[in-house]
């Protein structure tokens, strides 16, 4: 979604029925909502000029049970 005024983009993508990502900062977006992606395709863009951030959450609780190192998710054990 992108908010009336705002020059980003906000998507979630639903992995599971409980498991969903929130990408913020994006600059454009290239998926139509409710349209399923593929893991080699891009869906969203961002032109490097301001802060993108992901969230994962489980049910709603956002999950603080993994750290990156560089673009990689390390799920702490």
């Amino acid at each position: 979604t992108k908010e009336e005024g705002a020059e980003t983009y906000t998507v979630e993508i639903a992995h599971t029925s409980t498991f969903t990502s929130v990408f913020t900062g994006l600059t454009d977006v290239y998926a139509q909502k409710g349209t399923s992606l593929r893991a080699n395709l891009p869906f969203a863009y961002s032109d490097g000029e301001g802060e993108v951030k992901v969230s994962m959450y489980d049910n709603g609780t956002l999950l603080n049970c993994y750290t990156l190192a560089g673009e990689v998710p390390v799920w702490k054990s």
